[in-house]
C-alpha cells in the first residue's frame, strides 16, 4: 500500500485495502479488471461492502470505473491523485490531527477489520480483542495480516469451522503469522495422487531389482 494513501484519513481502511489489491492486478496498460466476485472472495468481504468501497475509491478521484460490456469485467484505471505529490505528514500538529480523526476503535472494527473477517463469531469478544490488539500494532499492519490469512483461508480451501474466531485470531497476533511461507510450502507439498504414484514407481524399481 502506498504511504501517500496509507496516511489519508479521510479514505477508509477497507478502501485502502481494496486499492491495495487492485495494484497487485495492474495491466501494463494501467488498469486493473477483477471480477468483483473474486475480489471479494480475496479480501473477505461482501460484494455491497465492497462494491461501496470502491465507489468511495471512485468518489476520492483514486480509480476511474469503465464499463466494457458483455461478460467482461468492469476495468479500473488508476489516476494521478494530488495526494501522490503531497508531502507526508510529520509528528507535529498534522499528525495529531489524523490520530484523533481514528480514534474511534468501535467504528474502525465496525467498518474496516469485522465485515472482512471470513468468520462472524462473538462480535463483543471480537471487539473487545480488537481494542487489545491496536496497543500493540497498527491498524493497516492488522489488515495487511487479515489480507494475508484470507488468502490461505481461500488457496487451502478452508471450512468455515476451521477458521479461527476473530477474538482467537487477534490474542494470538494472527497479523504477525507468514502465511504466505505457509502457501509456498503447500503449493511444493506432493498430492496425495503424486505420493501413490511415486510409490507405485518405487515398488516397479524394486522388483525390477530383484528380476535383475
Amino acid at each position: 500500500m502506498p504511504n501517500w494513501l496509507l496516511c489519508q484519513p479521510d479514505v477508509s481502511h477497507g478502501a485502502k485495502l481494496i486499492y491495495s489489491r487492485l495494484t497487485q492486478y495492474a495491466e501494463a496498460e494501467g488498469y486493473a479488471e477483477p471480477k468483483q466476485e473474486a475480489l471479494a472472495l480475496e479480501v473477505g468481504c461482501e460484494l455491497r461492502q465492497l462494491r461501496r468501497y470502491l465507489s468511495e475509491l471512485a468518489g476520492h478521484k483514486l480509480i476511474e470505473v469503465q464499463q466494457p460490456g458483455g461478460q467482461r469485467p468492469n476495468r479500473y484505471y488508476f489516476l494521478t491523485h494530488d495526494w501522490m505529490a503531497a508531502p507526508l505528514p510529520t509528528r507535529g500538529t498534522d499528525m495529531a490531527i489524523i490520530q484523533d480523526k481514528r480514534i474511534d476503535l468501535d467504528e474502525e472494527f465496525n467498518v474496516d477489520f469485522y465485515p472482512l473477517y471470513p468468520r462472524k463469531v462473538n462480535p463483543r469478544g471480537a471487539l473487545k480483542s480488537y481494542k487489545a490488539a491496536r496497543k500493540r500494532a497498527e491498524v493497516d499492519e492488522i489488515l495487511r495480516g487479515l489480507g494475508e490469512y484470507i488468502r490461505l483461508i481461500d488457496h487451502k480451501q478452508t471450512e468455515k469451522r476451521f477458521i479461527q474466531h476473530p477474538s482467537t485470531w487477534l490474542n494470538q497476533d494472527g497479523w504477525q503469522s507468514d502465511y504466505q511461507s505457509e502457501i509456498d510450502d503447500d503449493r511444493q507439498a506432493p498430492t496425495p495422487e503424486q505420493e501413490r504414484t511415486e510409490g507405485r514407481l518405487r515398488l516397479i524399481a524394486t522388483a525390477n531389482k530383484l528380476v535383475q
